[in-house]
């Protein structure tokens, strides 16, 4: 998840002259429930309430979208993380605005998101 300071972090970066690289991880929300439920049961860790985890994934994707519009990112890429460990997919690569790949079939995560 990106932090609000990371905005003004990419931007001292492209004025000092840097190539600034933004990868994001999604899944599904669904899914983001299930797996931070399962964590708490495997690993005994404190539970987390379902409206924080909510809260935090609607931040993530926002946060996408205002980095893609900021024009202080040079090169995004965004992977689906829905499958299996090991199995993410590439669902979108843009270079200096320009779409390089967009996945012919994204999931709904993904176009619910705007992106």
């Amino acid at each position: 998840m990106t932090r609000k300071r990371d905005g003004e972090r990419f931007q001292k970066a492209k004025e000092a002259g840097m190539t600034t690289k933004l990868y994001y991880i999604g899944l599904s929300l669904e899914k983001c429930l299930e797996r931070q439920k399962k964590r708490v049961l495997e690993k005994e860790d404190d539970p987390v309430d379902d409206c924080l985890v909510v809260d935090r994934y609607k931040r993530g994707l926002e946060k996408i979208r205002e980095h893609m519009n900021s024009g202080n990112v040079d090169v995004l890429k965004i992977y689906d993380n829905s499958g299996r460990k090991g199995e993410e997919r590439l669902l979108l690569h843009i270079e200096r605005g320009v779409t390089l790949f967009r996945h012919p079939k994204p999931p709904a995560w993904m176009d619910a998101a705007r992106v």
